[in-house]
C-alpha cells in the first residue's frame, strides 16, 4: 500500500541541517540507521537514542538564546528557582515528552527474536490476555466502588510495568529496519493522545497520510481502523520483504555456483 506522491515544497530549498529538511529525510528514509535523523544510530537504548535526538535537533543559537534569557531574567530580579524551572526544567521535560511519545515509541524496533510487524499493544494483549478474565470475574463479585478502585489500580500497575519493560526489558534489535509501514500507533483515546504529543502518537497514520494535520489524525485513525488499513499494509510490506529476501538468496546461490564453476574450469 503506497502513500500518495509528494510534491515539491519550500522545505526542498532548506539547508541540510534545517529541521524541515530533517523532517523530509525522516519521512523519505523512515527507520533506516544513518538515513533517518529521528532513528537511533545502531543502538536503540532509550538514553543513547534520546541523546542522539537532542544533538540532531539542537542548534547553537538555541543555547545562546537560553543563556541570554537566564541573564535577562536574573537582571530583572526573577528568583533563581523560577528561572531553573521555566527555562531549563520545562524545555527538557517537553523534549523528553516529544521524544518518548513522538519518536521512541512509534519507531521502537522489535525485541531480539521478536516478530516483525507486531505492535507493542498486540504484545501486551497477548501477555495479559490470560489474567484479564480472572480479574474481571473477581471484580464483578465485589461492590462497585471496590471494582472501580481495583480497575484503576490494575491499569496503573499495567502502565508502570509497560514503561519499565520498554526501558529495562528485553533487548531490542538494533539492526532491524523500521520502515514507515511498521510504525507503531498508540491505542490511547484522542484526548490522551493530544495531551501526550499533539496526537502524533497515531504515528502510522501520520506516515501513511503525511499531509493530514495533527488535529485530524484521530479521524484518520478511526477511518483506517474501520477498513483494517494498517494490518493490510503491514502484511503487504512483510510479504514483499520476504519475497525480496528469497530472491536475494537465490541470486547469491547463483553467483556462488557461477564462481565455483569458474574455479573448476
Amino acid at each position: 500500500m503506497r502513500r500518495p506522491p509528494r510534491t515539491r515544497s519550500h522545505s526542498d530549498d532548506a539547508p541540510p541541517t534545517h529541521p524541515k529538511k530533517k523532517k523530509k529525510q525522516h519521512h523519505n528514509h523512515t527507520g533506516l540507521v544513518g538515513g533517518d535523523p529521528d532513528f537511533h544510530g545502531g543502538d536503540p537504548n532509550f538514553f543513547k537514542w534520546f541523546a542522539r535526538f537532542m544533538i540532531t535537533y539542537s542548534r547553537p543559537g538555541q543555547y545562546v538564546r537560553i543563556v541570554a534569557w537566564v541573564f535577562f531574567l536574573q537582571a530583572l530580579g526573577a528568583p533563581y528557582g523560577n528561572v531553573v524551572l521555566y527555562v531549563a526544567a520545562a524545555p527538557i521535560t517537553a523534549a523528553v515528552r516529544l521524544f518518548y511519545f513522538g519518536t521512541y515509541l512509534p519507531h521502537l524496533p522489535p525485541r531480539v527474536g521478536g516478530q516483525r510487524g507486531e505492535t507493542e499493544e498486540e504484545i501486551w494483549a497477548r501477555k495479559e490476555g490470560g489474567g484479564s478474565k480472572g480479574r474481571k470475574k473477581k471484580d464483578d463479585g465485589g461492590g462497585g466502588g471496590r471494582a472501580e478502585a481495583a480497575t484503576a489500580t490494575a491499569t496503573t500497575t499495567a502502565l508502570l510495568r509497560r514503561a519499565s519493560d520498554l526501558l529495562l526489558g528485553p533487548a531490542r534489535d538494533g539492526s532491524a529496519e523500521m520502515a514507515w509501514q511498521l510504525s507503531h500507533s498508540t491505542s490511547a483515546p484522542p484526548l490522551v493522545a493530544f495531551l501526550s504529543c499533539l496526537c502524533f502518537g497515531y504515528h502510522w497514520e501520520h506516515h501513511r497520510f503525511p499531509y493530514a494535520p495533527w488535529f485530524d489524525l484521530p479521524k484518520v485513525r478511526a477511518l483506517a481502523a474501520a477498513h483494517g488499513l494498517r494490518r493490510r499494509c503491514v502484511d503487504a510490506y512483510l510479504s514483499a520483504a520476504a519475497r525480496d529476501e528469497v530472491l536475494e538468496q537465490q541470486r547469491r546461490r547463483g553467483r556462488g555456483r557461477g564462481a565455483a564453476a569458474a574455479a573448476g574450469a
